[in-house]
């Protein structure tokens, strides 16, 4: 079963969750970026390592502040 949640995202597109994700927030220093993905409980800092990595090159994971559920189950 999925979820489909509904952010306000700028496209207007909507963000399904699977059974066992979570949608979370990145919080870096900059507070102008909003960063989200979808992971596990298990492996949502390898991804968020990963994802920022892809995103921002060598520097990405030093950027990471904060990672936080941003879906109330």
């Amino acid at each position: 079963m999925a979820r489909i949640f509904d952010y306000e995202m700028t496209n207007g597109d909507t963000v399904i969750v699977r059974d066992g994700e979570r949608l979370y927030r990145i919080i870096t220093g900059n507070v102008c970026d909003s960063l989200y993905m979808i992971s596990t409980p298990e492996t949502v800092e390898e991804d968020a390592r990963a994802g920022m990595r892809s995103k921002f090159g060598r520097r990405g994971p030093a950027m990471i502040r904060a990672i936080e559920e941003a879906a109330a189950w």
